[in-house]
């Protein structure tokens, strides 16, 4: 993974904070038995 790509990333979850918290307490429920 290139630098570029990781800070895109970083910057993507800065703008959409709540809907990767949604997206993480989802995985959560599933991933938990």
């Amino acid at each position: 993974m290139s630098f570029g790509k990781s800070r895109d990333a970083m910057h993507f979850l800065m703008q959409h904070r709540l809907s990767a918290c949604f997206f993480v307490r989802l995985f959560i429920r599933f991933a938990l038995p």
